[in-house]
């Protein structure tokens, strides 16, 4: 049997190295700083980008690692993958936050999107009073 995070099946006979890039230092193209954020799976951090396999050098994104194969069964983890796919089909719409990049790497799912410098949604509007411009945010 593979192991997990390796290249091959992921528990439901998807070839997950045809989904997405698998251990192939795709990490070492970010500098991951301090964590920005959790949950029941993931971690969230502030990272920037190296400037190495033609990425733009110190530009400031979200690194969201997921560990789907220590805590997650099958059905999660196609769940997830599955949730990749979709972002990467609306990445670039207007009113959502840019999806730049997907890899593993140590058995770990990378998620890295645009930096959103205001924030959460959820902060921007606890800490706004006033009614929101149609393009503010």
């Amino acid at each position: 049997e593979k192991a997990p995070g390796r290249k091959g099946d992921i528990g439901d006979g998807v070839d997950l190295d045809q989904i997405l890039p698998v251990n192939v230092g795709r990490l070492k193209m970010y500098e991951v700083g301090k964590q920005i954020g959790s949950g029941k799976f993931s971690v969230v951090f502030r990272a920037r980008t190296r400037g190495v396999d033609g990425k733009q050098e110190n530009v400031h994104v979200a690194l969201k690692k997921i560990n789907i194969f220590d805590m997650m069964d099958a059905k999660s983890r196609n769940k997830c993958l599955r949730e990749v796919r979709m972002l990467q089909s609306i990445s670039q719409h207007d009113n959502l936050i840019a999806y730049l990049d997907a890899f593993i790497e140590d058995n770990e799912l990378m998620i890295v999107f645009e930096w959103a410098e205001n924030g959460d949604l959820r902060r921007l509007l606890r800490k706004t009073t006033a009614p929101f411009e149609e393009r503010q945010g």
